[in-house]
């Protein structure tokens, strides 16, 4: 959920996830920088889903010896996203909050094409 975002202060807009009905997909929230690493809660409308997303926390090092910059990423994510022809058109919401600062979200609209089913005469 992080292409074409436009700020808005501390919430941005992502662009659409499209997913077919019923068919596993990829729904990923990634947090850089933040300390602690961020804690990331995931939403689907109105309904959290963040239990159901794996989750990792890393931690990268740039700079030369004696002026190193660290910088921790936290990720949320799932491959198996089924959404449903009732989650067209809802919101996913990525909320990221490291304490003491407010939280960070991310928007995106979901978009499910149907699959169809067809018979033959």
């Amino acid at each position: 959920m992080n292409e074409n975002k436009t700020n808005f202060g501390s919430k941005f807009i992502a662009g659409d996830l499209v997913y077919t009905e019923n068919e596993p997909g990829t729904l990923r929230c990634v947090a850089v920088g933040g300390y602690p690493p961020a804690d990331i809660a995931v939403y689907v409308g109105r309904r959290d889903v963040t239990a159901q997303l794996a989750h990792a926390h890393s931690a990268s090092l740039t700079g030369s010896r004696g002026l190193r910059h660290i910088e921790y990423t936290a990720e949320r994510w799932t491959h198996k996203m089924a959404a449903s022809a009732e989650d067209d058109g809802k919101e996913a919401r990525c909320v990221a909050t490291v304490s003491g600062l407010p939280a960070n979200t991310t928007l995106a609209r979901i978009v499910v094409n149907c699959t169809c089913l067809t018979t033959s005469a």
